[in-house]
């Protein structure tokens, strides 16, 4: 019965918590000492007990012999020095059993006192294991909350990579394309001077590249009669010129600006153009017929300005700057 609950106490104490291989098998074999070494106070105590109430027995077969002699005394009237050695051997006999059955009873105390002790330790040491597998359960799940902390913050990164590498490949494609259309803004601008060589060298026509927009600025003399809204028969040469080359170029819009100098109409066009304005609109829209009509670009990449006398150049101080004023500015812009 002590083995059994010995065998609870201690599994009690190593089951109450998750441990190693090693850990297990080394409280095992220590559990299989402290087993053996109880077995063998048990077997000890046992026969400790069979050898007192060996004495027992004996002590009280002596009894009944000192009561048989003095019965016998009695019966047979022995003399009394014989009885008396009898009674001092019987008794002595009696002081040495009762000797022997204190020193069995101290040894067996002692000896439960011993396994007392032992079964005291291995519960603390199955409680110590216990606490043990309480911390090192703890540290595993503070690790798997890392780990699946971790993996999600990995998650996450992954996505914002993969986020930021498809806005890169967007951007790239962006630069790609920018870079395509400034190198076709690039040969368009070649091609233009080279086409109007004569008419940029006489002063008639500038042409400008500025970031991502194509200018080509005329002066209203080589596309008008004074005061008319009509092209003439030069301007539409220049014109089919510039269009035919930016018209090779699809993903742009064309802005065309009317602008003249700060001279009153005459009283000779006033009835047909009420001020510079209207003049400035009317040839601006005449060019946009035009570029539409015989060039053939899309009308809805078509803009007609016009600006008047509000945008000049330089100032309206002098015929010649006057003349600079008065022109016809095509803007080739992003749509």
């Amino acid at each position: 019965m002590g083995t059994k609950i010995l065998d609870l106490v201690i599994l009690a104490g190593l089951l109450s918590g998750c441990v190693s291989t090693s850990t297990f098998d080394a409280k095992v074999s220590e559990l299989d000492h402290v087993r053996t070494e109880y077995d063998g106070l048990q077997k000890k105590h046992s026969q400790l007990l069979l050898e007192d109430a060996a004495l027992k027995a004996k002590h009280e077969g002596l009894r009944s012999d000192y009561t048989a002699a003095v019965k016998e005394r009695d019966i047979f009237r022995l003399t009394a020095e014989e009885l008396g050695k009898r009674l001092e051997v019987i008794e002595a006999e009696a002081n040495r059993l009762d000797d022997t059955t204190s020193e069995l009873r101290e040894e067996l105390l002692d000896s439960r006192k011993t396994l007392s002790a032992q079964i005291g330790e291995l519960v603390e040491r199955s409680s110590r294991l216990a606490s043990l597998n309480a911390d090192l359960e703890r540290e595993k799940k503070d690790l798997q909350s890392e780990v699946i902390e971790r993996d999600e913050r990995i998650g996450q990164l992954s996505t914002e990579l993969a986020a930021r590498e498809e806005e890169n490949r967007k951007l790239q494609g962006v630069v790609a394309e920018h870079e395509r259309k400034l190198s076709s803004l690039t040969e368009t601008y070649d091609s233009l001077v080279g086409e109007l060589k004569q008419e940029i060298e006489e002063g008639e026509i500038q042409i400008a590249r500025m970031k991502d927009q194509l200018s080509v600025q005329m002066v209203d003399r080589i596309l008008f009669s004074s005061g008319s809204a009509d092209i003439n028969a030069q301007g539409r040469q220049v014109l089919k010129k510039v269009g035919d080359i930016l018209s090779q170029i699809q993903d742009r819009q064309f802005r065309v600006e009317g602008h003249t100098d700060n001279v009153p109409i005459s009283d000779r066009i006033k009835g047909q153009y009420s001020s510079n304005w209207e003049l400035s609109t009317a040839r601006a829209t005449t060019v946009v017929r035009f570029l539409q009509d015989t060039v053939k670009i899309d009308p809805s990449r078509l803009v007609a300005v016009g600006y008047g006398e509000y945008h000049p150049v330089v100032e309206n101080d002098s015929p010649e700057n006057r003349a600079r004023n008065r022109r016809i500015r095509l803007v080739l812009a992003p749509m």
